[in-house]
């Protein structure tokens, strides 16, 4: 996957390079045209996106613009599945690096990584995420 391989540069480098992002969010966005999810893609790529781009604001060198990107990207993709699970994902994202940081002891560490296992994890943990959201069976079950 082309954020997975954004995930690896950004371990690797501390970058997340542009082309990989586009690829991803390109992709996403047109699965979710193809199927008329387009509202749920933009839906969730704000949920997961817009906390990193405040995040970043604030502090730009605490979130990299690249971090936001990935986001908005993983978060459409997720969007498509049920724009809420962008919460969850973004929160398993941010547990994963305090769990990262505490073992390494560093204080700084790529996001990237964090984000991508986040998402996998929401994604595989879909059917019963969606029935704690909706109250109901999931679609995907």
């Amino acid at each position: 996957s082309f954020a997975a391989a954004g995930a690896w540069t950004d371990a690797r480098t501390g970058l997340i390079p542009d082309e990989l992002v586009i690829a991803a969010g390109a992709t996403a966005a047109i699965t979710a045209a193809a199927t008329d999810q387009l509202a749920a893609f933009a839906i969730g790529a704000a949920i997961m996106g817009l906390p990193l781009l405040v995040l970043h604001i604030i502090s730009p060198s605490a979130m990299g613009f690249g971090d936001v990107k990935l986001g908005l990207a993983l978060g459409g993709t997720i969007g498509i599945i049920e724009p809420r699970l962008g919460v969850v994902a973004l929160a398993c994202a941010s547990a994963c690096a305090v769990v990262v940081g505490l073992v390494t002891r560093r204080r700084a560490i790529p996001f990237g990584p964090a984000l991508v296992l986040g998402s996998v994890i929401v994604v595989f943990g879909a059917a019963p995420l969606i029935d704690l959201l909706t109250g109901g069976p999931s679609p995907w079950q």
